[in-house]
Parts: C-alpha cells; sequence; structure tokens
C-alpha cells in the first residue's frame, strides 16, 4: 500500500531563524519546516495548517466509513457520524489557531450535572 506517514498529532514546534517554523511529533520529532514565508503570521498559519494533516486524514477515514454503505451512483445522503463531526470541526479549529470545539464540549458536559442541582420534574 506504500509508505506510511508519521503518526499524528503533529504540533506547531515554534520558531527558529526568521520566518522558519518547526512542525513535530509529541516526541518533538522534526516532521517539516516551514521556510521563507512572510509576515511571520503567515508562517505560523500554514505551520498550524501541515501540522492538521493527519487529523484531516483520520477525519476522512471516518466520513469514507460512515458514508461506506453508498454505491458511487447513489443520491441519498449519508448519514455522518457525530464523532466525525466533532473531530473535522476540531481538525478546522486547530488549523486556524482556535481552541477546540470538542474541549468546550467536554466542559459543557461536565458542567451539565451541577445545572441539574435542585431541579425536580416533579
Amino acid at each position: 500500500m506504500g509508505e506510511q506517514h508519521t503518526p499524528g498529532p503533529w504540533i506547531d514546534g515554534g520558531s527558529l531563524l526568521g520566518s522558519a517554523r518547526l512542525i513535530t511529533n509529541q516526541n518533538v520529532a522534526q516532521i517539516a519546516c516551514v521556510y521563507g514565508v512572510r509576515p511571520k503570521r503567515e508562517s505560523a498559519a500554514n505551520t498550524r495548517l501541515i501540522a492538521a494533516a493527519p487529523d484531516y486524514h483520520a477525519i476522512a477515514k471516518m466520513i469514507d466509513r460512515d458514508a461506506g454503505q453508498l454505491d458511487a451512483h447513489s443520491k441519498e445522503p449519508a448519514i455522518i457520524s457525530y464523532d466525525a463531526i466533532m473531530e473535522l470541526r476540531d481538525a478546522i479549529a486547530k488549523a486556524e489557531g482556535r481552541s477546540l470545539p470538542s474541549e468546550t464540549t467536554k466542559a459543557t458536559k461536565l458542567a451539565e450535572p451541577s445545572l441539574l442541582e435542585g431541579h425536580s420534574d416533579g
């Protein structure tokens, strides 16, 4: 099937000299380097986008799995899992340098029981 990419997650490993930025894995092994883009914020944005590549690949596989029952000529809408949607939103946020929506969702779910204290259905 060919060579496999370095497993994710990949992260923005920070800047080097000038506007060059590293992309590393969690073990700080260098995956790639983005060179020569100015201004520096554009270089940082490119680095985040490249670092999100393994996330996008995993999501594409999830969506393909979810849509696997459809044949090539089907006009039926595919049903995509909630997990795939949340992973997609997280990858987009990571590439754009925003906080991950799933972290907000997790925090909201953790807070929900306290919202129900003292509430009765009677």
